[in-house]
Order: structure tokens, then sequence, then C-alpha cells
């Protein structure tokens, strides 16, 4: 309820700036000029997985997730030049991987300890849209800078093996292992194809680099049976990365 309530206010805000200018006409030529802002809605498949820190031999990315990332795109344009906008909107990514590194069990036993993530940011992307003029009925984009994830949801599957034996947790809250912050950097190209007068339909491919340690100190390892004890360990640390497909209609 309360990110219904955040989107609702920032689209009511938005729109109130920029109704009035939204469709202007050319006082020379009576055509419509590019509008100083526009909204979209897209649905993206998303392919995510970590990228540990440190000693890869202690933890190591155990595959990827295939996830989705949904919202609404709203870009200003800068100037009288249809060619730049600044693009932001309000996204739910999920996101998340697989990590797996050693596991001391109390009893002495040595094994390992693989964890799946699946982690919802509420996403705010900060980024300069570049535009061709139009071909046809195409225009070609690209989006450069960075997104701003704020972590609204996490949980977990976690496995552990030891000699022959299996054990698994499934659907295990985890805020305690993720940080409340995650931060990106957003490199985005696509095209726009002209449905009609401002409609855009559009397809885009984005390469999202994680920049922070997505991470919390909690997340600690025992690297032998003895630390296991003593309540000591390794820290694990991790970059989340993803590539997204986005596809949606500007309006």
């Amino acid at each position: 309820m309360k990110k219904l309530a955040l989107s609702i206010l920032c689209l009511s805000i938005l729109l109130s700036l920029s109704v009035d200018d939204a469709f202007a006409q050319d006082p020379s030529t009576g055509s419509k000029t590019p509008p100083k802002f526009r909204m979209g809605l897209s649905a993206s498949p998303v392919v995510s997985w970590f990228d540990p820190n440190g000693d890869d031999a202690f933890a190591e990315p155990d595959g990827p997730r295939i996830n989705i990332k949904y919202g609404l795109h709203m870009d200003f344009r800068l100037g009288n030049s249809m060619n730049y906008y600044f693009s932001t909107g309000l996204f739910v990514l999920n996101s998340g991987g697989t990590i797996t590194h050693p596991f001391f069990g109390e009893d002495g036993g040595v094994g390992t300890q693989t964890i799946d993530h699946r982690t919802n940011y509420l996403n705010i992307p900060l980024t300069m849209m570049l535009r061709t003029n139009e071909i046809g009925y195409m225009t070609y984009f690209a989006r450069v800078g960075f997104d701003t994830g704020l972590n609204i949801k996490t949980n977990y599957d976690r496995t552990i093996e030891i000699g022959n034996t299996t054990s698994k947790e499934e659907e295990v809250g985890g805020p305690d292992l993720t940080n409340l912050f995650r931060a990106g950097l957003h490199i985005e190209g696509g095209l726009e194809y002209n449905l009609t007068g401002n409609t855009n339909l559009y397809i885009s491919v984005e390469w999202n680099n994680g920049l922070n340690n997505v991470f919390t100190k909690d997340y600690v390892v025992p690297r032998s049976i003895v630390e296991l004890q003593q309540e000591e360990g390794r820290r694990v640390k991790a970059n989340n990365n993803a590539i997204i497909v986005n596809v949606g209609i500007y309006f």
C-alpha cells in the first residue's frame, strides 16, 4: 500500500507540472514539437547473478536467477532538442542469485552451503537518454547513468551438504543478510517504433552492473570448527549484476 501511494503521489506531481507543455504546437509550422515530458510502462525479464569479491575459492557464484522488472518510465526533455532527455522512473526490480561457500557443522563435519537469494528492490534510475531523430518509424536511443535500489523484501532457500547428507530450508526471511541499498551502473541501448501520434513501442537491452556489496556485515561464514565455536569467520561480499530486456510502450 505504501508503494502504491508513493507511485500515485509522484505521478500526480509530475503530471501537474508537465501537462500544460507536454504537447505544445510549433507556432511557425503548426506541427507538434517533442513533448517536454512523457511516460511509459514496461515489463522486463531479468537474468541476475552474484559476483563475489575477494577470494573466489571461499565464496563462489552458483548460477543465475530468472526474474522480472516492471514499472513506470518518466522522461524529461532537456532544452528544445528531441535528442536529449533526463530519464527516470519507479520500478520493482526482482533480483538475486545463488552463492555457495564452505560449511562447518557443529559436530565437526565439513561440507558446502548453497543459498539461493531472492531480493526485491524499489528501483529509481537516474540516467541520461540520447535519442536519434526519427528514421522512418524508428528512433534509436541509449540510456547511461545509475540505478538506486531500496530493498523491500528478501528471502532465500538454503541447501547444506555434508558427505551423503543433504538438508534444505525454503522461503527463509533474510533481511539480516542483505543490505538495504543497492547501487548499479546502468547502460542500455534500444529502439522505439512509432505506432501513432506520440505512442511508441520500444525494446532495449540493459546491462546493470552492481557497484556495492549487497550483503550485510552479519553474513559471516566460519573457516573452521574452531571459528564456529568462537563465533568468528570471514565476511561474504558480492555485487549483484543483471542483464535485462526491456519491453514497453510510451504514451
